[in-house]
């Protein structure tokens, strides 16, 4: 699915820690209410808020909010995007900027 670009911009910036799991939830909640995103857009992005909503309940651990946003990133650009975290202290993002 491709996304528009200030959708991937805004994903990319909560990947690279610029944004933060409150701001993105804000963000996913206003892209679902927005009529000019396509409608096959918000369906993909929802299933990240529903991650998202399952991390804050303690249902899912935060690198699954990350790897979802990774490969929802990675097949909108079409580039290796990757997230992985070694230890709760240390993460690391491989992006192929655009």
């Amino acid at each position: 699915m491709k996304l528009s670009e200030h959708n991937e911009n805004f994903l990319f910036a909560y990947l690279q820690g610029d944004i933060g799991e409150d701001e993105l939830h804000e963000w996913l909640i206003s892209i679902d209410d927005a009529e000019e995103v396509p409608q096959a857009e918000r369906d993909v992005l929802a299933g990240l808020r529903l991650i998202l909503i399952e991390w804050d309940e303690g249902m899912r651990e935060l690198d699954e909010v990350k790897q979802e946003a990774a490969a929802l990133l990675a097949c909108s650009r079409g580039e290796p995007i990757s997230y992985t975290s070694d230890s709760s202290t240390t993460t690391r993002l491989e992006v192929t900027a655009a």
